[in-house]
């Protein structure tokens, strides 16, 4: 019963992100203008830099990561 509360718990922040990462990047302004999340650099929290152009976020796990 824990373990399915927890795979919910995850699953639920995963797909929280993927909606941000797909849907709330663009309204954020980069935190630091000039510079952009490398690959495999961490992304999607509107504290972090944007991916560079190229790249997206993609959600892994809790966290997400920029990728071609």
């Amino acid at each position: 019963m824990a373990m399915r509360l927890v795979r919910n718990f995850v699953l639920l922040a995963v797909l929280a992100l993927a909606a941000h990462a797909t849907a709330g990047a663009d309204k954020h302004p980069n935190p630091k203008p000039g510079r952009c999340g490398v690959a495999g650099q961490q992304c999607g929290a509107p504290i972090l830099a944007s991916c560079c152009p190229g790249l997206v976020c993609v959600p892994a796990s809790t966290r997400a990561f920029c990728e071609k």
